[in-house]
């Protein structure tokens, strides 16, 4: 087998784990009722009331900003309605899926990457929080975003450079407003 036909392999291989990810995650999205901080967050999302109204909303209800107003944004796009919140933190879920992946094909060996990126798809706690309307798939992608600025390539030495010190700083403030621990 060549070269060129091992690397078509392997990503045939990452991709089939993604697509069982995307089968996983779509029939979870089952639409059962939503808990009350789900109720808080489709709440304080509505596109259709001013800025300020939706940040004393958040404030009364939760201090998950940055969830709310992406969600607030994301229904402006695709309309208010509870089913299409969950689309929300489902498309969130799958940029934790690639950027998990990332991380790994940054730090590791193709063989950790094809498997710590297998058991993030198949973890029941990851595909719930996929299908469900609150800040924690938001809070992961944040917190994978960290992490992959922090470490180095398995290849060269680390280098803390103004700019990656800057998206660090962001993505650390972001973080804060995601939730509060």
């Amino acid at each position: 087998m060549t070269k060129n036909q091992k690397n078509n392999l392997k990503i045939a291989l990452v991709l089939f784990i993604l697509l069982i990810s995307t089968y996983l995650r779509f029939h979870n999205i089952n639409y059962e009722g939503f808990w009350t901080d789900e109720i808080f967050a489709f709440y304080t999302s509505e596109p259709n009331i001013p800025f300020k109204e939706t940040l004393i909303r958040t404030l009364d209800s939760n201090f998950n900003s940055l969830f709310d107003f992406s969600l607030k944004t994301f229904h402006s796009l695709f309309g208010y309605d509870v089913h299409v919140s969950r689309y929300f933190s489902l498309m969130i879920s799958f940029l934790t899926l690639l950027v998990f992946a990332a991380l790994l094909y940054k730090i590791s060996s193709y063989q950790s990457l094809a498997f710590g990126l297998f058991i993030l798809s198949i973890n029941i706690f990851h595909i719930r929080y996929s299908t469900e309307v609150r800040s924690y798939i938001l809070t992961f992608l944040l917190v994978l975003i960290f992490i992959y600025l922090n470490f180095k390539n398995k290849d060269s030495e680390y280098e803390l450079n103004f700019k990656r010190l800057l998206a660090i700083i962001f993505v650390s403030i972001l973080m804060l407003f995601s939730h509060a621990f």
